[in-house]
């Protein structure tokens, strides 16, 4: 059985106005990497899980709304960052009852 794919969006009080929007198997065993460092200074918040079967573009969707990039870190509001990840699963959604769609007319029509 292989692991899920998961988009998640963390802040961190200490870098006020950016959130972390990345991508891992095991979100909390990621965030508990980021806290190794200095664990008493770093306080992330998991603000945001989303599962995907595939990698999904959030980045380039945040991007595209012209939000400032530093690596995976994002100069905006966690609420920002959640609405990026929400239209990329519906557009993916979407795209994926398309190609449904397509696949089961093709079925029907005897081209496959």
């Amino acid at each position: 059985m292989s692991k899920s794919n998961y988009v998640y969006v963390i802040s961190n009080p200490a870098f006020e106005g950016w959130v972390k929007v990345g991508r891992a198997t095991d979100v909390k065993h990621r965030v508990s990497t980021l806290q190794a460092g200095v664990p008493h200074i770093h306080r992330y918040v998991i603000e945001h899980v989303a599962i995907f079967s595939d990698d999904v573009p959030v980045h380039w969707e945040l991007e595209d709304r012209k939000i400032e990039r530093a690596g995976e870190w994002f100069r905006c509001s966690k609420h920002e960052a959640i609405d990026a990840v929400k239209t990329v699963m519906r557009e993916y959604a979407a795209f994926d009852e398309r190609v449904k769609e397509e696949h089961e007319k093709a079925i029907e029509d005897g081209w496959i």
